[in-house]
C-alpha cells in the first residue's frame, strides 16, 4: 500500500509539472491532473490539501532537476570551461520544448511573481543554485573578483534565449544564441 501511495504522489507531480510547464499554473486545476494521472480528484486531497502544496512539491522536483543538470555538468568534463558549455548546450538539448514552452523555470517565475511571494522565493532560490554553480565554474576559472556579476550575465543570457526563442518559435535563433553564449565564454575565459 505504502508504495502505491508514493507512486500516486509521485504520478501526481509529475502530471502537475508538466501541466504547469505546458499550460501554466493558474490554468491547471486540480481536475486536469486528475484527468491527466487517472488519479480520481477527491484522492488528491490524502497527498496535498491545496494547489499551492502541489506547487510546493513541483518546486522540489524542479529544484532536484537542476541539481541533476548541475551533476551532469560536473560530470561532462573536469574543465569549468567545458562544464559551463555543457550547460549552454541545454538549450539545444531541450529545443523542442523551449520553442514550445519556453523555460519550465522562467515561466513559472514569470508567473508567480504576480502572485505568491513564498513561491516566488522558492522559485528564486532554484535560480540561485544555478547563479551560485556558475559563479563557483567562473572564479575557479580566476574570475574571483567578477564571477558574481558575470554569472549573473550568463543566466540573463541564457534566460532571454528562451523568453525570445519561445515568442519567436525561432530555432535558428535559439541555436544561434548557444553558439554565440559559447564564443562569448570561450573569449572572456581566454582573454583572462
Amino acid at each position: 500500500m505504502k508504495q502505491q501511495n508514493t507512486n500516486s504522489k509521485e504520478r501526481i507531480i509529475l502530471a502537475a509539472d508538466q501541466l504547469f510547464y505546458v499550460r501554466g499554473y493558474s490554468q491547471t486545476s486540480f481536475s486536469d491532473i486528475a484527468e491527466e494521472t487517472g488519479i480520481p480528484r477527491g484522492n488528491f486531497y490524502y497527498y496535498f490539501k491545496t494547489k499551492d502544496e502541489i506547487l510546493s512539491a513541483v518546486l522540489e522536483h524542479r529544484q532536484s532537476l537542476i541539481e541533476g543538470l548541475l551533476e551532469a555538468c560536473e560530470n561532462s568534463s573536469s574543465e569549468p570551461r567545458d562544464q559551463l558549455f555543457y550547460m549552454v548546450d541545454v538549450l539545444v538539448r531541450e529545443e523542442d520544448s523551449i520553442i514550445k514552452y519556453g523555460c519550465p523555470l522562467g515561466t513559472l517565475s514569470s508567473e508567480l511573481s504576480k502572485t505568491s511571494l513564498t513561491m516566488q522565493q522558492h522559485v528564486k532560490s532554484i535560480f540561485e543554485t544555478l547563479r551560485q554553480w556558475i559563479e563557483k565554474k567562473l572564479s575557479s576559472a580566476g574570475f574571483s573578483d567578477r564571477s558574481h556579476s558575470l554569472s549573473m550575465e550568463m543566466l540573463s543570457r541564457l534566460q532571454g534565449t528562451t523568453v525570445l526563442a519561445n515568442v519567436y518559435q525561432d530555432v535558428d535563433f535559439l541555436r544561434r544564441s548557444a553558439l554565440q553564449h559559447k564564443q562569448w565564454l570561450s573569449e572572456l575565459l581566454k582573454n583572462h
